[in-house]
């Protein structure tokens, strides 16, 4: 792909060129001669004194977006009879968020609302990625299945997108929502468990022995509001989480507003890894977070 994409640019009029790249797979850069420091090529094309790398084997990013997995890493572009080492650029979280807007209302022990979501970056990629490797007489059932993980208790309808053909546009997906088993009520109170997703829950410190490598350095930011029914008052909600480190940021509060709980989420994985040195603070971390994704809130009238 990279030859192809080079021969093509050229026969264009353009000053493209083969490139040499490790991923984050490899450990090593060009300090070291060795065969074992690249695993992959690329094309860059310099115009205007500019380098514009372009790697033929990403299908949805968009120009001037590299992947996470070759950000920050060093390349080897060929030039005549000597070569230029040079580093692709690096993005930071916030060019991946994950945008949520959650509405919710309360009927007959059911929560039913509104959905937004909005994806950038690497994760509007990875979605574009997945949903157009997918048959299209299945596409409809696997966006369905992917909103709702095959829960049989998350009925989804009414779903609108944006155009998932377009890889240089964020991906928007809207749908309305009824969750069973998520309120119950007993006497004059009402328990609700709010937190459906509950985001990053299966991070498991116990038996691991290497660092903890995300897909790509995520940012979500999720915000849900929940109406609170005519003649009831909070009488119960989590505490707050606020958690800082050097490999996240996370907070996860609670606050009742103009007869509504606003419950705000923000995950900010800002180097898209947990170091295994760290293991030990960041198992405490994800058990409080664990143990507020048990907590309910209750209403009583």
């Amino acid at each position: 792909m990279a030859n192809l994409t080079k021969q093509m640019l050229k026969l264009a009029g353009f000053d493209a060129r083969l490139c040499w790249i490790g991923t984050k797979h490899i450990a090593y850069n060009y300090s070291i001669p060795s065969l074992s420091v690249d695993n992959h090529m690329i094309c860059v094309v310099i115009k205007d004194g500019k380098r514009y790398f372009l790697d033929g084997t990403e299908k949805f990013n968009s120009f001037k977006e590299y992947a996470d997995r070759i950000q920050g890493k060093e390349v080897m572009i060929e030039d005549g009879e000597k070569f230029i080492i040079d580093k692709i650029p690096t993005y930071d979280a916030l060019s991946n968020k994950e945008i949520y807007n959650v509405n919710y209302t309360i009927e007959n022990e059911t929560l039913k609302g509104k959905v937004d979501k909005e994806f950038f970056g690497e994760s509007r990629t990875s979605f574009l990625y997945t949903y157009n490797s997918i048959k299209n007489d299945k596409k409809e059932e696997a966006i369905k299945y992917y909103i709702s993980s095959g829960d049989k208790n998350y009925n989804v309808s009414n779903i609108s997108t944006s155009d998932l053909s377009n890889r240089d546009a964020n991906v928007k997906i809207s749908y309305d929502v009824a969750i069973n088993n998520h309120v119950s009520s007993f006497g004059d109170e009402i328990y609700i468990d709010l937190d459906y997703d509950k985001e990053y829950k299966f991070l498991d410190f116990s038996e691991r022995k290497e660092d903890i490598l995300l897909n790509y350095k995520a940012f979500d930011d999720i915000k849900i509001t929940l109406q609170i029914p005519t003649g009831y008052t909070v009488k119960k909600l989590p505490e707050n989480v606020n958690i800082k480190s050097k490999d996240y940021e996370i907070s996860m509060n609670f606050e009742v507003k103009n007869n509504s709980i606003l419950y705000h989420k923000v995950f900010n994985f800002k180097n898209g890894i947990i170091k295994k040195n760290d293991f030990e603070l960041s198992k405490k971390d994800f058990e409080t977070i664990k143990k507020l994704y048990a907590e309910q809130i209750v209403l009583s009238k």
